[in-house]
């Protein structure tokens, strides 16, 4: 005979196949995570858009000749947002 196995979360039965949590447990598992990660990439593109507005003030402000390095990491910024 074979032991009725239960959810880890709220005691449901679940299937052998599912893991440790139930359907409905490992659907809302999977949406926290999900929104987790869009929280992640949002605040990520956050700090992206911060570092290129202090890259554009950098370049406004600065010399060419004097600070060839602020040009550099201005033209590296526009890369990246032309690769996404």
């Amino acid at each position: 005979m074979s032991e009725r196995l239960t959810c880890g979360e709220c005691h449901a039965e679940r299937d052998e196949l599912t893991g440790l949590l139930c359907y409905r447990c490992r659907s809302r598992w999977q949406e926290k995570e999900m929104n987790e990660l869009r929280a992640e990439i949002e605040r990520l593109k956050a700090e992206r858009d911060e570092a290129r507005a202090a890259a554009r003030w950098l370049v406004s402000n600065v010399n060419y000749e004097e600070h060839y390095e602020a040009i550099a990491v201005w033209r590296w910024l526009g890369k990246e947002t032309s690769d996404e």
